[in-house]
C-alpha cells in the first residue's frame, strides 16, 4: 500500500452561515431576476423611460446569486492529518492540533446569550440558535481572537472559554472527526498518556538500582 493510499482523506464540513446565506438568497434573488426580465420584455409605454433599470436589475440579482454560490462552496472545516483548517471566502484559520486542548459540543442558545446575539456582526448566525455546534477550546491562539472577530466573524469565538465555535449541519460527524484527527496526532506526536500523567504531576518512575 503506498503512503498516498495509507493517509486518511480530508473531510470538509461546510459552514452553515454561509449555506444559510445562499438559501435566504435563492428565491427572492430568482423572483427579482424573472420579475425583472418580465417589465423589460412587456415594456408598456408609462415604464419604457425606466426600461434600462429592468437590466440594471436583473443583473444585480444574478451577482447576488453568483457571489452567494461562490461564497458557500468556499467556506468549510477541513480536518487534516495535523490540524483543521477553517475557510471562509476572503480568509482562512490554520489550526495545529498541537494547540488544541478538547473539542466539546454545544447547543448555540445556551451557547450564546441573548446580549451576545444583539451584539455587531452576529446576525448571520441568529437563525441557527436552536442549532448544535463543535467547541475546540484552545491551548494558545493561532491568530488573536480579535483576528477571529474581524476576518472570520464574532460567531466563531467561543462565549465561555477560549477557543473556536464551529457550526456545521454535521455536528456531529465533525466533533468525531475532530476527536480521532486529534487522538491520531497525539499518538504519533506525544508520549503514551501514563507518561503525560507523570510528567504534568513533575513524577517520572523511579530509574533501576544499580547493582554494587
Amino acid at each position: 500500500m503506498t503512503e498516498k493510499a495509507e493517509r486518511p482523506a480530508r473531510r470538509r464540513f461546510p459552514l452553515l452561515v454561509y449555506q444559510g446565506l445562499w438559501e435566504m438568497a435563492f428565491w427572492p434573488g430568482v423572483l427579482v431576476f424573472l420579475g425583472c426580465v418580465a417589465f423589460f420584455l412587456w415594456n408598456p409605454p408609462a415604464l419604457q423611460p425606466v426600461r434600462p433599470l429592468w437590466l440594471l436589475g436583473a443583473a444585480a440579482a444574478i451577482a447576488l446569486l453568483v457571489s452567494r454560490a461562490w461564497a458557500k462552496g468556499r467556506a468549510w472545516v477541513e480536518i487534516g492529518e495535523e490540524g483543521f483548517r477553517v475557510r471562509v471566502p476572503s480568509r482562512e484559520l490554520e489550526v495545529p492540533y498541537g494547540a488544541v486542548h478538547i473539542t466539546r459540543p454545544t447547543l448555540l442558545y445556551q451557547h450564546f446569550h441573548k446580549d451576545d446575539l444583539e451584539a455587531r456582526g452576529m446576525a448571520p448566525i441568529r437563525p441557527y440558535i436552536g442549532h448544535s455546534a463543535v467547541v475546540v477550546e484552545l491551548r494558545e491562539w493561532p491568530q488573536p481572537p480579535d483576528w477571529v472577530r474581524r476576518h472570520l466573524g464574532p460567531y466563531f469565538l467561543a462565549a465561555d472559554c477560549e477557543g473556536l465555535v464551529l457550526t456545521v449541519e454535521d455536528w456531529l460527524g465533525l466533533h468525531h472527526a475532530l476527536d480521532a484527527a486529534l487522538e491520531a496526532w497525539r499518538t504519533r506526536h506525544l508520549p503514551p498518556p501514563r507518561e503525560r500523567f507523570l510528567r504534568a504531576r513533575g513524577k517520572m518512575p523511579d530509574a533501576p538500582e544499580q547493582g554494587v
